[in-house]
């Protein structure tokens, strides 16, 4: 945390440090005299720019002694010939000084003054406490799919950065008084079950911060009231990987699809803020979104907070999304972040919570759908009742349930030929294909031709152009003025192309432009393939002859140097990802995609688990041309196979499987090569302990499964699971 120096004795710093050191400093009374706080400076141009939201802090008054390090907008090389000698001796002596340290870890490993402050107090006997607020080991990997950091920055991260700031922490929880880790995961990783390694979280508030009675209540009014809008809120930078935008999208899309009324409040500043509002005059939502000046924490900011209902965060970052989820905790406001309200003498207290739009999964017209519904209740207590059910409402917007009927079952067994009758009957079901795509223009004519001459066409065909450059852009225009059912959507252009969660992402902008329970059956599919005439038809016939098959798909093959047709050699219990064919029951029952690399392995163990099967059919008329194979990357075969190693360990892939898998694809092309850089992917992702997918019954599940499939073969074990899962549907046969 940077501050400016305006006097002998005070400080300007963010406004909501002011605010944390203030409380620490009275908490430590009468222990301690003061608290020194030690920190790089704010150059004066980031002062002229910021120093209207900044907080001040009168040293002497106030206990609060700043001792100045580098400058903050110090290069790594100046650091070391110009200040390193005046850091690290100012370190030693206010260390020396100090009874009680308080430090984190050092994330910049050029640079170690947070760890050499930890190491200082050990040799000195100092109490210490070390905090670390940010799970950052997937840091790397996000600023490589984002396009900030090439191949060998990416690999110097994870062979040398990374298990350094683990080392440090790993000496941090040994020699360390108290650890303070912001992740169940982190405690696990580096905790071992030691009794002064704690999880926490920080709220940083005061009693008399509260929501008055009076407030509350006109708030619980509004919420039960119909015509009255939904009052949203944004406040922080706007800065592009906060993802404010999202937020913007979100309100326009809840706005058109609901009708409900709503608005957006955006407090804050930052050098997005022109391109925000120009966001908003593209979508047409001047009217629901406004935008207001940056204020500093206190008074003046909640009052702005407290009549809103629904705080909004969409970072694009995981370590942001961590913090946005708990970004609430800063501001004391229960009526907006509290699943459950603070009566007039504040005696029920609930968990803290707050709203991240993870992606574009979030459907607030849904809430405004039941906001709408709800009566107003009446009698004693009504506006609590009322409140409380809305509170409920909006956390459910984390959770974007909604889940579609199952189909209806047969009532009498039915023979084969009973079943083909009834597929023929059933042909007239509706199907909705997602595309996402970029610079897609060298194959995908083949795609949109091979589509335009199924047997069974689309009812609608939604192709999400993420931002392309070349021409993808012309050719769909073209396309959209021949096929009826083909809809364009363009998204602003990220700068580069984003595989995995990037896919994910823009296959949910048009997901979430749809009404998908108006469709039995839905597909993601990319735009790089080439598809036999009969291959919808195909699919839709087995998924109504089997209805336990939620998720299925053909085979994709790829041409060779000599022009040969090459298998993928995909396994036949998953539906493969360029191509996924869903019953939309199915899609929505198992909470959609994840946006991590692994999103096509994840849904399909996610739909054995609840109880439906997934198939992949290797059949003449089921099988498509892949135009670009399958893990190459546009960073190249070895970049592609790395990051799929790595997300094999978040889904929770055991060791051995993963080695006998590697093994396998060792003899598939590029030989050698391909498996050993999925098995070095993730083993690199195990001993830097990136976090795993968070359910821990669904990774149990998972490598229940690859151990009876190492022993038995993959064939039996599926059917095992299959017969073992199929008591969570009786009714749909097994």
């Amino acid at each position: 945390m940077r501050f400016h120096r305006l006097a002998r004795a005070s400080v300007a710093v963010e406004s909501a440090f002011c605010e944390h050191l203030r409380a620490l400093r009275e908490m430590l009374s009468p222990q301690f005299t003061h608290l020194t706080v030690a920190a790089p400076t704010m150059d004066p141009a980031q002062y002229e720019r910021d120093h209207g939201h900044l907080g001040r802090i009168d040293e002497e008054r106030e206990g609060i002694r700043w001792v100045a390090l580098q400058p903050g907008n110090a290069g790594r090389l100046a650091f070391w010939l110009r200040y390193s000698g005046v850091v690290f001796g100012r370190l030693w002596r206010e260390v020396r000084r100090a009874d009680l340290v308080h430090s984190g870890t050092s994330h910049d490993v050029y640079r170690p003054i947070e760890s050499t402050a930890l190491l200082l107090a050990k040799l000195f006997g100092k109490k210490t406490i070390c905090v670390v607020d940010i799970d950052l080991r997937q840091e790397a990997s996000m600023n490589h799919r984002a396009g900030r950091l090439g191949r060998k920055s990416l690999f110097l991260c994870r062979s040398v950065y990374d298990p350094l700031r683990s080392l440090q922490l790993h000496g941090a929880t040994r020699w360390c008084s108290l650890v303070l880790l912001k992740g169940r995961q982190l405690c696990r990783d580096f905790g071992r079950g030691r009794a002064h390694v704690k999880y926490f979280l920080d709220a940083a508030f005061s009693a008399e911060h509260l929501i008055s009675s009076r407030a509350l209540a006109e708030k619980t009014r509004a919420l039960a009231d119909p015509a009255r809008p939904l009052e949203l809120v944004y406040f922080g930078r706007l800065t592009a990987y906060k993802g404010v935008d999202r937020c913007i999208e979100a309100v326009a899309r809840a706005s058109r699809l609901s009708g409900a009324p709503m608005r957006l409040a955006i407090i804050g500043a930052g050098e997005d803020a022109e391109r925000l509002k120009r966001l908003c005059a593209q979508l047409g939502v001047e009217s629901l979104v406004g935008f207001h000046a940056a204020l500093p924490f206190g008074p003046l900011l909640f009052e702005q907070l407290y009549p809103c209902h629904l705080l909004l965060a969409a970072p694009q970052r995981r370590h942001a999304a961590q913090r946005a989820r708990r970004h609430g905790l800063r501001h004391p406001d229960p009526g907006l972040r509290h699943r459950v309200l603070l009566g007039p003498r504040g005696e029920r207290r609930g968990r803290n919570r707050a709203l991240a739009l993870g992606g574009e999964d979030v459907r607030t017209h849904r809430v405004l759908r039941r906001k709408q519904a709800s009566p107003p209740a009446s009698g004693a207590g009504g506006h609590r009742v009322r409140a409380r059910e809305h509170a409920g409402d909006l956390a459910a917007l984390a959770r974007a349930v909604d889940a579609g009927p199952l189909r209806a079952p047969s009532s009498r067994a039915r023979s084969r030929a009973d079943e083909q009758k009834e597929c023929d009957r059933n042909m007239t079901a509706k199907y909705v294909i997602i595309s996402p795509c970029r610079d897609e223009a060298a194959h995908m004519r083949r795609t949109l031709d091979s589509v335009s001459r199924q047997s069974a066409l689309p009812d609608l065909w939604v192709v999400v152009d993420d931002g392309s450059t070349d021409e993808t852009s012309s050719i769909l225009a073209e396309y959209a003025a021949r096929l009826p059912y083909l809809r364009v959507i363009r998204r602003e252009d990220r700068g580069r192309r984003s595989v995995g969660p990037g896919v994910v992402e823009a296959f949910y902008v048009g997901y979430h432009g749809i009404d998908a329970r108006a469709f039995d059956y839905l597909c993601k599919l990319d735009l790089d393939l080439e598809l036999p005439p009969t291959y919808f038809e195909s699919l839709i016939r087995r998924m109504e002859a089997e209805p336990r098959l939620g998720t299925c798909s053909g085979k994709p093959y790829y041409p060779d140097a000599d022009g040969r047709l090459v298998s993928e050699k995909c396994g036949d219990e998953m539906s493969v990802g360029m191509t996924k064919f869903y019953r939309t029951a199915c899609f929505q029952e198992i909470g959609g995609f994840v946006p991590e690399v692994m999103w096509d392995g994840i849904d399909c163990h996610r739909c054995r688990m609840l109880g439906w099967t997934a198939r992949s059919f290797d059949e003449p008329e089921l099988r498509f041309l892949h135009l670009r194979a399958m893990g190459s990357s546009q960073d190249g075969m070895w970049v592609g196979r790395w990051r799929h190693g790595s997300g094999q360990w978040f889904m929770g892939t055991g060791l051995l499987f993963m080695t006998a898998s590697a093994l396998y694809r060792t003899t598939r092309p590029p030989l050698l090569e391909g498996g050993l850089a999925m098995w070095l992917g993730y083993v690199s992702s195990m001993l830097t302990r990136k976090p795993r997918y968070p359910d821990a019954k669904f990774r149990s599940f998972v490598r229940r499964y690859q151990r009876e499939s190492l022993f038995l073969g993959k064939r039996r074990a599926i059917a095992r699971v299959e017969n073992r899962q199929s008591a969570l549907r009786p009714q749909l046969g097994r």
